[in-house]
């Protein structure tokens, strides 16, 4: 359902019904990965570092390095100073239960 919207060019129905499925299906790394794809796609970045978080979790080799850069990338670029304080501190959160698992992340705390 969430490839169809996608198709549609409704990307915020994609990230709906893809939050809809995981509720059913919370074990499902690869679900989390293109949820938190989607939210970062809609600029839903809270949702995207539950995602980040739930798929580093589950994942037994986890590949994020990339979405957690266009995450952070994503986050600096916020306009209005008070989304971005509370996204840098979710962000900072994030990044320190991730660097505990991936050495690779780690070199991206220094951005934020």
């Amino acid at each position: 359902m969430s490839a169809a919207f996608l198709h549609l060019k409704r990307p915020e129905q994609a990230q709906r019904t893809m939050k809809e499925a995981l509720k059913f299906n919370r074990n499902h790394s690869e679900m989390w990965r293109n949820y938190a794809i989607m939210s970062i796609n809609v600029a839903d970045y809270i949702q995207a570092i539950y995602a980040i978080k739930e798929y580093m979790n589950i994942s037994k080799k986890p590949d994020i390095e990339e979405i957690v850069q266009q995450l952070i990338l994503s986050i600096i670029e916020v306009e209005k100073p008070a989304n971005f304080e509370i996204l840098r501190k979710e962000a900072i959160s994030m990044m320190g239960q991730l660097s505990s698992k991936d050495a690779k992340i780690k070199k991206h705390m220094k951005v934020i």
